[in-house]
Formats: C-alpha cells, sequence, structure tokens
C-alpha cells in the first residue's frame, strides 16, 4: 500500500476501495449483480467459503453474525477474465495488484430472495502501517453530508488490530516476502459488513473469522510464525 501524497496512510489506496465496494455492495444490494456473476442460489456452508479457510470459530462467529446458515460467493469473471470467487493462491500471489476485486472474498446471503452481501474481506501489501493516531484521526464514517464518527477499538493482534463501528475492521501483520512484483512488509486484512450484524460479541466474531483467512494466507507465504497471528482472537483491549 504506498502513500498518496498529503494524506495518511489509513487514506491510502487500499482503504479508499473499501469505501468504494461498500457503496457498491449497497447497490448490489438492492438491484442484485450483473455480469454474470450471481450468486449461487442453493447455497454452500460456511466452512466452504472464502476457498475453505474459514476454521471451525470462524464458522461459528460467521453464523453468529448473521443468523444465516446457508451462503454464497460471487461466480463468473472478472473484467480481466480471473474468477470472481475468492482464491488463497491467487490472492497470496497478487498482493500488490490494484485490482477493486484485489484478493477479495466476499459473503452472500443465499436464503434471501435478494442478493444481500453480509461480509467483505480483502488483501493486499503494505510497506508501513498507520498509528493510533492516524486512525483515529481519520476514523469518519462517509454516510452522506451529515458524516458521524463511529467507534474505534483497538485488539491485540498482529502488528495492529481495530474495528471501527459495525461496518470495518482492519488488521496488519508482519511478513516479509519476496514476491515477482516487489518485496512485502505486512499484510493488511480489511472487513467491511454493509449489513446490521447479530450476536452480543460482534467485534470478537468479526476478527475470529478476518483472523482465520489471514492465518492460512500468511501460511501460504511462509510468514505464519512471523505473523504469530493467534488461533483464538483475545478481548478487545480495555474490556
Amino acid at each position: 500500500m504506498s502513500r498518496i501524497p498529503g494524506k495518511s496512510l489509513a487514506e491510502a489506496p487500499g482503504r479508499h476501495l473499501r469505501w468504494t465496494a461498500l457503496a457498491a455492495a449497497f447497490a448490489l444490494t438492492a438491484f442484485g449483480c450483473s455480469d454474470g456473476a450471481h450468486p449461487e442460489h442453493e447455497g454452500s456452508p460456511a466452512s466452504e467459503l472464502c476457498d475453505g479457510t474459514l476454521s471451525t470459530a470462524a464458522v461459528q462467529a460467521l453464523h453468529r453474525l448473521t443468523g444465516v446458515e446457508r451462503f454464497t460467493e460471487l461466480t463468473g469473471t472478472n473484467a480481466e477474465g480471473r474468477p470472481n470467487q475468492f482464491s488463497l493462491d491467487w490472492t497470496a500471489a497478487h498482493l500488490h495488484n490494484r485490482e477493486t476485486q484485489l484478493g477479495q472474498c466476499e459473503i452472500w446471503n443465499a436464503e434471501s430472495e435478494g442478493s444481500a452481501l453480509l461480509i467483505s474481506m480483502d488483501f493486499s501489501a503494505a510497506q508501513s502501517v498507520p498509528t493510533r493516531k492516524e486512525i483515529e484521526a481519520t476514523n469518519q464514517v462517509r454516510l452522506g453530508p451529515r458524516s458521524r464518527r463511529s467507534p474505534v477499538t483497538f485488539l491485540p493482534v498482529g502488528v495492529s488490530t481495530h474495528t471501527e463501528g459495525e461496518s470495518f475492521a482492519d488488521l496488519y501483520f508482519k511478513c516479509r516476502a519476496h514476491m515477482k512484483d516487489g518485496e512485502i512488509q505486512y499484510v493488511h486484512a480489511g472487513m467491511l459488513s454493509p449489513q446490521r450484524l447479530k450476536g452480543d460479541s460482534q467485534i470478537k466474531d468479526r476478527l475470529t473469522m478476518l483472523t482465520s483467512v489471514s492465518r492460512r494466507l500468511a501460511a501460504k507465504l511462509g510468514c505464519e510464525k512471523e505473523a504469530d497471528l493467534p488461533a483464538v482472537v483475545p478481548d478487545p483491549e480495555g474490556t
């Protein structure tokens, strides 16, 4: 993730893409998918989502967050001909890619009559990590002209991990790797949730899912030990 002149790291391209993706998610929820990328309506169990990277705890967390039993992912291909469905191998090999669908796992509700995006997770390379001051300074929910701040909660996971309200979560883990597109210092894992989530442990449940996929990605990149991501997500700081 490269810096934009005059902007903090928290306002860099990856974050901007997720804000754009969130707006698109609301549009897709309202009007359905296009370009042959409709989710499969019969649905799949949570254990098969995101290329099978959700642990048992992450599967349970997803059920608590959504109240849904059957899910779908996008099918079809994007404009470049790459399958829309998440691939751990593809993501590990293209962390520097700047596509909107970059390393992205989208989880849809297979039980609703219309298309409803529940959760989206994306993964990209980062050369640095935003400080808490930067995170808190740029924490702004952009829902039109009347913006408001959302609660920021930090968790002791990886190098830096936090959630913002009910919509966003960010996790950075150390991963020094040599890729054909350049070296990696950190991996940034982000989550957005356009739908209202359920349950009494939303913060831990969201991070349980994000950490589960991140652990598998770290293992694929050969930096699992360096990333030091926990199998069980700890309580948020200050609780």
